[in-house]
Order: structure tokens, then C-alpha cells, then sequence
């Protein structure tokens, strides 16, 4: 693993960490190690390991991937295609799921017409 390619050791990391509830359960020095490599790659995998496909254990490990988006990523790469890509994916996702869910337990969510 220390030798090898950054984005076999970004593979890695998804893999250990995609079903996280807390960015508090994953270790400081992995998440330092995350930042590094994307910095060292110039964000070009941030679209490939931090889809929602990978992430989606639930709404609580979605939100995950998006706090280590938010706080790790170099803030060089915030202006960049990959990052707003990767960012935009997470949230819709969110969203769809959490809809998804308030309507299992609640019914659909419908506008209700205005009294005049």
C-alpha cells in the first residue's frame, strides 16, 4: 500500500471508509493522507471515489463523503470541475434519499392548494 499509486491508495480509502456515519470515525492521519494524494493527483479521481454509488450506505455516510470534500480537499481544487461535480452528486443524492425517506414514513410531499 505505501508504494503504491495514488489512485489505488484513494481506491483503498473509499473502500475502508465508505460506510463511516462520522468523519470522527475515521482516523486524522487517513484523512490527512486523502488530502495529500488528491492534492498530488490535482483532484482528477475526486469524481470516481467520492460518487454516490460508493458512498451510499445511507444518508449518514453520503453526508461523510461530503464533510471530507468540504474540509480535505485543497483548497486550490475547490474552483475546479472535479470538486463541484463530486460535491454536486453527494448532495443530490441527499436529497433524493432523505425525500425518500420522509415520504416512507410520512406520505408524499404535495403542495397543498392556497385558501383565498
Amino acid at each position: 500500500m505505501l508504494f503504491d499509486p495514488p489512485n489505488v491508495q484513494l481506491a483503498a480509502f473509499t473502500k475502508q471508509h465508505c460506510r463511516k456515519k462520522s468523519l470522527a470515525d475515521i482516523p486524522p492521519r487517513h484523512l490527512r493522507n486523502w488530502q495529500k494524494l488528491t492534492q498530488e493527483t490535482a483532484g482528477r479521481h475526486l469524481v470516481e471515489y467520492m460518487a454516490p454509488a460508493r458512498w451510499s450506505d445511507s444518508v449518514a455516510s453520503l453526508q461523510t463523503a461530503v464533510a471530507i470534500l468540504i474540509t480535505y480537499t485543497p483548497a486550490a481544487l475547490k474552483d475546479g470541475d472535479a470538486y463541484q461535480q463530486a460535491i454536486g452528486a453527494l448532495r443530490r443524492r441527499i436529497l433524493r434519499d432523505s425525500r425518500r425517506a420522509y415520504e416512507a414514513r410520512h406520505g408524499t410531499l404535495s403542495l397543498k392548494p392556497r385558501r383565498k
